[in-house]
């Protein structure tokens, strides 16, 4: 059996040119490398993205129900009101209504008149 010659020291060693097909293959083989790293990462970083959208979309949703119970508590505050009968005559009046007997004066604003 022949043996390899390797190069002296201190001498180059002579590498083989690719071909242009080897090169073809070899670009091909990295593309599809790069493609499938590309794609795990995507899959890798998915839950990730939906965990953050989850939170944030929780976050939104406890400041609008922060801002319903407000409203609510409100709203239940001006309905005792209503049902009281100083309430309900203020509201009456508001609406232009008056007792019998009285009568409904209004007033514009020479500002407003214009």
């Amino acid at each position: 059996m022949a043996r390899k010659k390797y190069p002296a020291p201190g001498e180059r060693r002579r590498r083989r040119k690719l071909t242009v097909l080897q090169k073809v293959v070899c670009g091909i083989l990295a593309a599809a490398i790069v493609f499938c790293a590309f794609a795990v990462i995507r899959k890798a970083i998915r839950p990730i993205d939906l965990l953050c959208e989850g939170k944030s979309e929780v976050r939104r949703m406890e400041a609008q129900y922060a801002k319903d119970k407000a409203e609510n508590a409100a709203l239940r505050r001006k309905r005792r009101y209503l049902l009281t009968p100083s309430g309900s005559e203020a509201e009456a009046r508001k609406l232009g209504y008056v007792r019998p007997g009285e009568v409904s004066v209004i007033i514009e604003d020479k500002k407003t008149a214009k």
